[in-house]
């Protein structure tokens, strides 16, 4: 008998995939045979659970075959009333392409605490945010790498989260609180229900697990511990210009779209933050104050293996420079203008030093890989420092 499962994901984590394969059941004595309902699936094992809506209706057919003195049921199939249903409540005047079946199979969505379809997931292309990512009178916040808002001034605000295809997701009850000319837009951009929310806009609002939050803001956190830590204990911060590079830092978004124009903006920031800002002055006297021979014309990362050097080894400050190093390259590749040959040659390069594959084209992959790489440099960093502390 397949049980029931009351979660998007099973007790150890794995997302569960909503499936509508045929499907053979045995209801304390009842063969139960579907065609088209939902089901979630651990896609490790293939192992089946019943949604909320499959586990109700088919608990009920049955008991109707028990009454009836049947033993068997066959192409049980969600009820043309209930797989079409439409909340007219709710955004009346723009007609969404949405589906019932998805909110009442996903845990969390509709429930007999929740049957208005306010949580009905409405899905849309990933172009949807081109509108406001290019539109000064829009603020796109970005909380993780797949949730985030999106706001006009006081006006209004409008959560979303993105699914592992890139597609956007909004719930209806949401999108009913936008003005009609707004609705509107998202209208253009709606496609049909990828049956997929899985993201952390989904954790968050449902099941109130919140991201240990996006790699960014870790590495942000990091840089600044290290700063004041620096300060604290030498006298002089680690960067220099903080009021100017805080501005940066206000705006730094993680890139909703993967162009070259979307990427350089954001490469040049991060660029900005953890390299144009390093306090040379600071560095050389750190070294000079260690007798530590400054190697002729070295400027900001040079300086800081040196001095990651003296706090370690030199494959161990090598190893923890790399990520700014490939940066630095990673800026000159997406912002300066180069040949396309020039352009492959330099991403083989920056992908073999990130551990990538040596032929990824995805500026998102290697965003990935250097983020991950700087957080665990950053790490390394700190406790360099904390250690020369004692």
């Amino acid at each position: 008998m397949i049980e029931r499962i009351h979660s998007y994901k099973t007790d150890d984590g794995q997302k569960l995939e909503l499936t509508f394969d045929e499907v053979e059941d045995n209801l304390n004595g009842i063969i139960v045979r579907t065609n088209g309902m939902p089901f979630l699936r651990d896609r490790r094992d293939n192992k089946l659970y019943k949604t909320p809506f499959t586990d109700v209706a088919l608990e009920m057919l049955a008991e109707i075959a028990r009454k009836n003195g049947q033993s068997s049921i066959d192409g049980v199939a969600p009820p043309a009333h209930i797989k079409d249903k439409r909340f007219d409540g709710l955004c009346p005047f723009v007609q969404f392409e949405y589906s019932n079946i998805e909110y009442l199979s996903i845990p969390g969505l509709g429930s007999e605490f929740s049957s208005n379809g306010f949580l009905v997931p409405v899905y849309f292309n990933n172009e949807v945010l081109n509108k406001y990512t290019q539109n000064p009178k829009y603020r796109i916040d970005i909380f993780s790498g797949t949730y985030g808002s999106i706001a006009q001034g006081d006006e209004w605000q409008i959560s979303f989260g993105v699914n592992a295809n890139k597609q956007v997701i909004m719930w209806l009850g949401d999108i009913n609180e936008l003005p009609v000319k707004e609705q509107q837009y998202l209208l253009s951009e709606n496609i049909p229900s990828a049956f997929d929310i899985h993201s952390d806009f989904f954790d968050a609002q449902i099941e109130n697990q919140w991201s240990e939050g996006a790699i960014e803001n870790k590495c942000l956190n990091l840089r600044g511990q290290i700063s004041d830590k620096v300060k604290s204990l030498y006298g002089h911060s680690l960067y220099k210009l903080p009021d100017e590079i805080g501005l940066t830092i206000a705006g730094l978004q993680k890139p909703i779209f993967w162009e070259d124009r979307h990427v350089a903006p954001v490469v040049e920031s991060l660029n900005r933050i953890f390299i144009e800002s390093l306090n040379e002055n600071f560095l050389k006297n750190f070294l000079n104050s260690r007798d530590i021979k400054i190697a002729s014309g070295a400027r900001g990362l040079k300086l800081l293996e040196s001095a990651i050097e003296n706090l370690s080894d030199q494959s161990g400050a090598r190893a923890i420079m790399s990520p700014f190093f490939v940066l630095y390259d990673y800026r000159i590749n997406v912002c300066h203008l180069q040949s396309q040959e020039t352009v492959m040659t330099k991403t083989k390069t920056i992908n073999e030093r990130l551990s990538i594959e040596a032929s990824n084209a995805s500026h998102e992959v290697i965003y990935d890989s250097l983020f991950e790489k700087i957080y665990d440099s950053l790490t390394k960093i700190k406790a360099l420092i904390e250690m020369d502390s004692k």
